[in-house]
């Protein structure tokens, strides 16, 4: 039930770093053009196997997870060749209670995480410090249910994001944290077609609150990032008992144009995954491992990832 973020955004601002940004010829259309914010990080891939399930009582999560970005691709889908290769890590602590009072059918819970993260973004630096917390206030777990006649459970719920992470308004600076509130709904569900069968998916929507004190030059007042669509999807099959593997992916769509000044910058980013997993469950304890190689990426940085996990529910 956990969830995280990749470090997207930090790691482009490092790869910006490096590059130096652009030299305008018109000031004013070139700064707002180069202080379009990047996304912020969402949960691509630390969620996978058997995400949809849940009940009553209280959950304890840690992630490990590393990330080597290879290549920058443009928004014409050109590779940018001076672009550095850029390593980062995170570990995040979840806690999750679900109650057994009900509204709609549904049990009502809260959740909390709370993550730490390094970037070595080679010539423009290295940092590491708290990211941003997340506060889940409203989270809604059902029973099983049945789904043509295949068992079937749900969750939704909403998480905000809190600027809590390590930040610096200086152009150039590699960041931890955000900067801004962001509002992150998903609906998360578990499949099983057949007792050794599952198939997950969390579907995310995520809409991102006004910097008024971003990473640019002195004429930029404000920044705002677009909206975003992104999930998680996985397959798998249990091969011996308590022990899953299969298929994990995500996806990742930029929805609306980012801001500057109040004003839209066109562009689009794109990113979508694919690789292994295993999960193997031990009574109470439940251990992940996920690798994914990053494909068709747009206005952003590819590479390779790979997410260790560790759930204990009581």
């Amino acid at each position: 039930m956990g969830y995280f973020s990749h470090p997207r955004a930090l790691i482009v601002l490092a790869i910006a770093a490096c590059l130096g940004g652009t030299a305008p010829t018109n000031a004013q259309t070139s700064d707002l053009k180069s202080a379009a914010p990047q996304m912020p990080t969402v949960n691509l891939g630390l969620t996978s196997f058997y995400d949809g399930i849940a009940g009553p009582g209280w959950m304890v999560e840690e992630y490990g997870q590393g990330a080597h970005e290879t290549k920058t691709i443009a928004a014409d889908g050109s590779t940018t060749a001076t672009a550095p290769h850029i390593n980062s890590g995170s570990w995040i602590t979840h806690v999750a209670y679900i109650s057994k009072h009900r509204v709609a059918g549904a049990w009502v819970g809260v959740e909390f995480l709370v993550p730490f993260a390094y970037v070595d973004a080679g010539v423009a630096g290295q940092r590491g410090g708290i990211g941003d917390m997340t506060l889940g206030p409203l989270l809604l777990q059902w029973p099983e249910q049945k789904l043509f006649g295949m068992r079937f459970q749900q969750r939704i719920l909403a998480d905000f994001e809190v600027p809590t992470g390590v930040y610096t308004a200086k152009k150039g600076a590699v960041n931890i944290g955000s900067h801004a509130w962001t509002v992150h709904p998903y609906y998360a569900f578990t499949l099983l077609p057949h007792n050794k069968w599952e198939t997950s998916w969390r579907i995310s929507y995520l809409w991102n609150a006004t910097d008024h004190a971003p990473v640019a030059t002195s004429n930029i007042n404000s920044t705002q990032a677009g909206q975003a669509l992104h999930l998680n999807a996985t397959l798998s099959y249990e091969v011996h008992k308590g022990v899953f593997v299969g298929a994990n992916g995500y996806m990742f769509h930029q929805l609306t144009d980012s801001k500057v000044n109040g004003l839209s910058q066109p562009g689009t980013e794109v990113l979508g995954a694919l690789g292994p997993g295993i999960m193997v469950r031990h009574k109470q304890w439940f251990y992940y491992a996920n690798a994914y190689r990053e494909f068709s990426a747009v206005d952003t940085t590819e590479g390779s990832k790979f997410v260790l996990r560790i759930e204990r529910v009581f």
